[in-house]
């Protein structure tokens, strides 16, 4: 279920035009291992930590997105699944 290498990302394309990358995710198969962080600067993955967690690791990275040209972030919320 990995990913390909081989594959282009969005997040390829992004940085490949420029672009700081940065991903937070707290779905667990959302992880490097799976191949979900080709392309992305920062990248980090939680396990069904919750919204505040990913918050908080994007807002740790506040300097860096407001000093990057141009910067795409992906956030993966589990919150929403939940009953």
């Amino acid at each position: 279920n990995r990913l390909p290498g081989a594959f282009e990302t969005l997040p390829e394309v992004f940085h490949a035009n420029g672009f700081e990358t940065f991903s937070v995710a707290d779905n667990l198969n959302i992880c490097g291992e799976m191949g979900f962080d080709q392309g992305f600067d920062h990248f980090a993955t939680f396990r069904y930590q919750g919204a505040e967690e990913i918050n908080r690791r994007i807002t740790s990275w506040q300097k860096e997105i407001d000093a990057a040209d141009r910067a795409f972030v992906y956030l993966h919320y589990m919150d929403p699944h939940k009953p």
